[in-house]
Formats: structure tokens, sequence, C-alpha cells
């Protein structure tokens, strides 16, 4: 899913690694403490964008879609920090003010501090309206979109490799194939090729479905397990895992999911 460089509020590239053994599932949520002060930074989406916050120790304090009007506030702890996989669709304000965008429309971006100071020193001070408009820089690589997926166990944030180009169109003559995704809430999904390249990547609304080009190599990530359903003609598979966890190198091939299925 996931034009000139949106401001580096802390993504580091990373380089693909080769997928990882199968993974446990994560402890629950951390809900904030109840005498736990709100902080300074309020996150806004304009439109629908998964959301995962999570502290310095990797727990998670928020996974899920943040729906187009609403709003979060960050509490008041260190060492918070975040991956978007909407970077266009979602603001983030500090005391009140909007900074910059993180990036573009349906981009990840990824390790974006929550702290104040970080964020308010990582944006550009606007310029002097006197000031000539500075040459047209090159055009930086997308955000980091992330990793294709396994039928490995639930998780709550994949390992998310550095941005690959734009999504990638099917061929014309790329038959529709025998694996259909149907969101039964609203759930992100990225599905991508065995050279890492996007085919699919942005939210599927609750009552969508998506048919799988007959392609192979085709692997997935999902933000949402609980909220997508795999059908392979016509047969709906088991639940991919919960709600709200993401599961990751999920292989689009027919013959793997049925024995998955089994």
């Amino acid at each position: 899913t996931l034009v000139g460089a949106p401001p580096d509020v802390g993504a580091a590239d990373e380089t693909p690694a080769e997928a990882p053994p199968p993974a446990v599932e994560a402890p629950p949520e951390a809900a904030p403490a109840a005498d736990e002060a709100e902080g300074r930074v309020v996150l806004r989406a304009v439109r629908d964008s998964w959301v995962r916050i999570a502290g310095p120790d990797g727990r998670t304090v928020l996974s899920r879609v943040l729906r187009a009007g609403e709003t979060w506030r960050a509490p008041d702890r260190a060492g918070l920090s975040m991956i978007v996989g909407n970077a266009g669709g979602l603001e983030v304000a500090v005391d009140g003010v909007t900074l910059p965008p993180l990036g573009e429309e349906n981009r990840v971006r990824r390790d974006v501090p929550l702290d104040p100071d970080a964020l308010l020193a990582a944006a550009p001070p606007p310029a002097a309206e006197t000031e000539a408009a500075p040459d047209a820089a090159p055009e930086a690589p997308p955000e980091a979109a992330p990793e294709a997926a396994t039928g490995a166990g639930p998780e709550t944030a994949p390992d998310i490799p550095p941005d690959t180009p734009p999504e990638a169109a099917s061929a014309a003559d790329d038959a529709g194939g025998r694996v259909v995704l149907r969101a039964v809430r609203d759930s992100w999904v990225r599905v991508a090729g065995p050279d890492n390249r996007t085919v699919l990547s942005r939210v599927l609304r609750a009552g969508e479905t998506w048919q799988a080009p007959d392609r192979a190599g085709l692997s997935m990530v999902v933000g949402n397990a609980g909220g997508l359903e795999v059908v392979v003609d016509g047969v709906t598979l088991p639940p991919l895992g919960e709600e709200n966890r993401t599961r990751r190198d999920v292989p689009l091939d027919v013959e793997a999911l049925l024995a998955f299925a089994r």
C-alpha cells in the first residue's frame, strides 16, 4: 500500500532478512496504568490507518486500525515508538500543533518515536514568506513496506524491510487465481511476490473481497488476522489468527493453504 522525501522522524533502513522461524503469540496488549498522565502527542486519522505503538521492551500499547476522524492520545511514557501502515493517512500533533506528514498515502513508516521533543526537532521550521522556493530535490525512495509473510503463528508486529517499488499491477494476462481474500472487518493487507515487489498494500474494508492473481510465490502480511477470511475454490479456510493480531509469511499458494488448513 504504504514526491519528496518525508521528514525523517526515526525511520531506519534494514536489509531484508530471511523469513524467521515461526513466532509465538505475543503477550496481550499492555493497558496504560490508571494513574498514567496523558501525554503531549496525539494521533489523528484523516483516513483509515493501521497503527502499532510499542514500548522500549517491545510490549504492545496499541495495535489496531484508527478510523478516519478518530484520535488517540499517547500516554506520557518514555521510549514509545510507532509503526503506521498508511503514513499519509495519519496526522501527528504535539502540544496541539500538527506536524508535517509522515509520508505518502498507503506507505508504511516504521520506528517513529513518540517522544515530543524528538518529533518537534525532526519537523522542519516553516520557511520565511519572502524566501525563494528551493530547487526541487530528487524524489526519494518511498517509505518502508512490511515484509511479506508465513503460515507462522500470530504476532503483534511484523519485521518490515526497506521499501519496495510502487505497487506492481497484475499483467494483463494474469488470470484470476483460486485464492480470494474476504474482509469481515477492516484489515490492512500486504501481498508481495517472491522478489518482494508489492502486489497489494492497503486496508480491505469490511465486506470487501480481493482475488489473488494466478502467480507463483505470492505471500501475505495481514494486520488483523481475525478480520480476514481466506477462501480457496469457494471453501473458507480456518481463521488465520485472533482479532487485531498480525500474521506474516502467509503463502497464497493453493496447495500450501489447503495443507495448512488440514
